[in-house]
Parts: structure tokens; C-alpha cells; sequence
């Protein structure tokens, strides 16, 4: 895969249950850093950040708590990053997490799993939403790869509110300008 295109960009990620584990990074975050800048040289490597589960998911039983595991995860990537980079400078990171803890102080997206609220950032207590998770952590992507602002971009996915769609967009905003 890696030689089947010139990339501009490749991302590396850690399994969302290990995310916060810094001990699951080593030695395979290093060997594989390594690895894709052999095989696609010009690329830029970044980390995407995963995020915490949904507040009441019983994985969170690993953690604690949502706060807890994001806390985890942030602290793990921040120090993946650094040991992936070269020369000291540290490899950048998509803050997918960061945008969806912002986008969970809106009371619209305080939700809990299997709460049956229809508006939320989780589907099943882990992966994103098909509505406004995909397109919040796809508008962090977007902002960070291409330095343009969502708030400026008019696409509307199908089946979004506005009020709802606006935080999604303030959140990643705000998570890739920090």
C-alpha cells in the first residue's frame, strides 16, 4: 500500500483501547515510523489522535472514567509523538481527541451510551457518529491538512442541524489552532 501511491500525508494511530497505555507504543510505534519514511520518503508522518469512549460505555472500566482515558490518551500520543520524530521535532498530531472533548462541553453533545439521544458524536459507544463524529473528526483532518478554517467550507452533511453542525466546526476549529 505505501508504494502504491506517492503520499502527501500518512498517519499512525494506536488502537483506541490501548490509546492511553504508553507501554503499548514500544518498540512498534519507533519500527514503524521508521519503516514508512523508507517507503514513502516525501510524506509527512503524523499521529492521529484517537479519542476517549462515550461517557457510561462499559469499556471505559480500563480507565475510570471518559475524563480519565482522554487525559490518558493525550499524555501517551504527546509522548508517541516525540519519540516518532526526527531530530527532536516531533511529529504533528491531528487532535481528533482534543476537538471531540471540546464538542462534549456543549450540552448538546453531553450524552451517555444508550441515553437514545439521536444527536451525539458516538454511534455505539467508540467509533464516531455518522453524522456529526465523521464529520467533526474529518473537519480536524481538513483544517490541519489543508490550513483552511471549517467554518469557511459549506459543505453540509445530509441529515445534519445547524446548531449542532456549528459546534462540531468550533470544536475542531478550536482543537487545530491550539
Amino acid at each position: 500500500i505505501l508504494k502504491s501511491d506517492s503520499w502527501n500525508f500518512i498517519t499512525l494511530q494506536q488502537a483506541s483501547h490501548d490509546s492511553g497505555k504508553e507501554e503499548t507504543y514500544d518498540p512498534y510505534l519507533e519500527n514503524t515510523a521508521a519503516h514508512v519514511r523508507k517507503q514513502c520518503p516525501g510524506a509527512e508522518l503524523l499521529i492521529h489522535q484517537t479519542w476517549s469512549y462515550e461517557p457510561g460505555y462499559e469499556r471505559l472500566n480500563l480507565y475510570g472514567s471518559e475524563k480519565a482515558m482522554f487525559s490518558a490518551l493525550k499524555k501517551a500520543y504527546e509522548k508517541a509523538a516525540v519519540k516518532a520524530g526526527i531530530g527532536g521535532k516531533p511529529l504533528r498530531v491531528l487532535p481528533c481527541g482534543q476537538a471531540m472533548e471540546y464538542a462534549r462541553e456543549n450540552p448538546i453533545f453531553q450524552t451517555e451510551f444508550g441515553d437514545g439521544k439521536e444527536i451525539r458524536l458516538n454511534r455505539d459507544g467508540f467509533h464516531a457518529s455518522l453524522d456529526y463524529g465523521r464529520f467533526l473528526l474529518g473537519a480536524v483532518w481538513y483544517e490541519a491538512l489543508t490550513g483552511k478554517d471549517i467554518a469557511d467550507n459549506p459543505f453540509i452533511p445530509e441529515g445534519t442541524l445547524p446548531e449542532p453542525l456549528s459546534v462540531v466546526k468550533m470544536a475542531a476549529h478550536q482543537a487545530v489552532k491550539e
